[in-house]
């Protein structure tokens, strides 16, 4: 009796080990995701796309997505950061930010995965290079932007305005358009990002390119503490002093902004090639050129230099618990068919090699491609991403300070140099 009770015992705990494992078996596994892919359409739509096929593709991995927009994701992330505890699979920017992950030791190194099978391969060299640090790639690089002015075609055609090429035909394309009561370029600055532009143009004309990366060396040679840099702030100021920006552009979003460009209220506006995937929200009957940023004579910058970058990446935790499908997952949003249907939904340059065709571009698109970013000598990455993060703020709060005329250049310039050089010895 004694002898069968055991044994019933045993097949019980036989059968209850099995149906726990059935259990366990049965359970999704999950990944926690975070990106900055939210509120325009564009945006939304690229993010559904990734998560819903990589669904379909792999109905035993649960997603949890957090997705939030620029400026907020930016705060949630740091402060994860801060904490020690990133998601599983999250969106980061190049240079700065993601140096200072890597330092921190927050995230998995890729080098090892991205050599196998040649997934390396897949994309362009020189965006790699903007996610490597210290010889190892820890994000997979997303898209190439690059800044250039946009105009609306139909206010140009109806005063028979040509484009301008030199800085001086732009301000009498400016002063033109303020006698028609039309706000000659539209500019957004409450999110920090925008306004920078002008200035570092400016300084690629006035300078040359590569300054981040001198200070990032210590290389004395690289500076914004110069004539150089005050003169491209005194310029923003008379820019500001004639009234070619609106007014209030410190409390207006991009998105306010773009409604003043769409409308035919302001003619022009500089931002990236992702400005392609906003003029979606303008209707079919608005017709959107472009044009390099001007030359500016007796200048010693060359002249063809482009803002341009990788403008976003995907990294993996070095906590994350599953490894292989975080590495599933970028090899999916990196994939040749997925970087197409980028260019197609975001209207932007992809990263992954033959994604960019005459097929899957914007006509615009294509020609900044073919036009600007194969002809110029230098791609200069964005300054902001390109800083270390703890001078990215100064640098925003002091531009900021520029377009309200409450700092002086000479000022100005002091504090960017201080806080960069500081940033950079801490690290």
């Amino acid at each position: 009796m004694l002898k069968s009770l055991n044994f019933k015992f045993f097949v019980c705990m036989i059968l209850s080990f099995l149906f726990i494992c059935s259990m366990g078996l049965s359970e999704k596994r999950k990944l926690v995701i975070w990106h900055a892919y939210a509120g325009q359409d564009s945006k939304v739509a690229l993010a559904r796309k990734w998560i819903d096929s990589f669904k379909e593709a792999n109905p035993d991995i649960e997603i949890e997505e957090v997705a939030l927009e620029h400026s907020s994701y930016k705060i949630k992330l740091n402060t994860a950061m801060a904490a020690g505890n990133l998601p599983d699979v999250f969106y980061a920017l190049p240079g700065g930010t993601l140096d200072e992950f890597v330092n921190s030791g927050l995230i998995y190194p890729l080098t090892k995965d991205l050599n196998e099978n040649n997934w390396k391969n897949d994309f362009l060299e020189s965006a790699l290079d903007r996610v490597t640090v210290n010889e190892d790639i820890y994000a997979v690089p997303i898209d190439i932007d690059t800044v250039q002015i946009w105009y609306n075609k139909k206010i140009f055609e109806k005063y028979n305005l040509k484009t301008p090429k030199t800085l001086e035909e732009l301000f009498t394309v400016c002063d033109f358009l303020k006698s028609k009561g039309i706000i000659p370029i539209s500019l957004g600055n409450k999110d920090f990002w925008a306004g920078p532009f002008w200035f570092h143009y400016f300084m690629l004309r006035f300078d040359k390119s590569g300054i981040i990366q001198g200070y990032l060396r210590n290389d004395p040679n690289y500076s914004f503490n110069t004539e150089e840099a005050i003169n491209s702030f005194k310029l923003i100021q008379d820019m500001v002093k004639r009234n070619y920006f609106p007014m209030g552009i410190n409390s207006m979003t991009e998105t306010e902004s773009d409604m003043l460009f769409f409308n035919g209220m302001a003619a022009m506006t500089m931002d990236g090639t992702w400005q392609l995937g906003q003029n979606l929200a303008a209707g079919k009957d608005f017709e959107c050129g472009y044009f390099e940023f001007p030359k500016i004579a007796n200048s010693k910058g060359d002249q063809s230099d482009v803002i341009a970058g990788v403008a976003a990446c995907f990294a993996i935790s070095n906590k994350c618990q599953n490894k292989d499908d975080a590495i599933l997952f970028l090899k999916h949003i990196t994939s040749l068919d997925m970087a197409k249907e980028y260019v197609k939904l975001r209207k932007t340059l992809e990263c992954v090699k033959g994604a960019v065709t005459e097929e899957t571009a914007d006509p615009l698109l294509y020609l900044v491609n073919k036009n600007t970013i194969e002809k110029a000598n230098n791609l200069d990455p964005f300054y902001d991403t390109a800083m270390p993060p703890k001078a990215m703020q100064v640098y925003y709060d002091t531009i900021q300070s520029i377009y309200d005329l409450s700092i002086k250049p000479e000022e100005a310039v002091k504090k960017i140099d201080k806080a960069i050089k500081y940033s950079v010895n801490r690290n």
